[in-house]
């Protein structure tokens, strides 16, 4: 359709929202225009220093988030790798949980994922059940 093109700030906030949505992988955040930096501090954390020159900024939900976590829920180590992503997120990601009934629930399961904790099965369970319904 003609004039519906993304603008670059709309396009690169999609990009962060498929890699939120595990759809895409956390390295794709530099065709956003987002360069990221990674250092190892200890064995299991990682240090990110990112660059957002563009100030890009998306807007993940409940449902984006609950569908990454379970794009990853099987491979601890990405899971890890994403969890930290976006735990060190916030020059491009706003993740908009704090009104959604799972918000407290799937920022709890970010934080665990990121330190390479399992994650508890009640939260898996219930990630599936909002995207079951999501997708309804």
């Amino acid at each position: 359709m003609p004039g519906s093109a993304l603008s670059p700030q709309s396009s690169s906030a999609e990009i962060i929202l498929e890699i939120v949505r595990g759809v895409r992988p956390p390295e794709d955040l530099r065709l956003a225009g987002i360069e990221v930096r990674q250092s190892k501090t200890e064995p299991g954390q990682t240090v990110y220093e990112i660059a957002n020159p563009h100030e890009v900024v998306a807007v993940a939900s409940a449902v984006d988030v609950a569908l990454g976590l379970l794009r990853y829920v099987d491979d601890r180590a990405a899971l890890q790798q994403w969890a930290s992503m976006l735990e060190a997120g916030s020059s491009f990601l706003d993740l908009n949980l704090e009104d959604h009934p799972l918000g407290e629930s799937l920022l709890d399961a970010l934080l665990r994922a990121s330190f390479g904790e399992p994650l508890p099965e009640a939260i898996v369970n219930d990630a599936r059940d909002l995207v079951a319904r999501w997708s309804n």
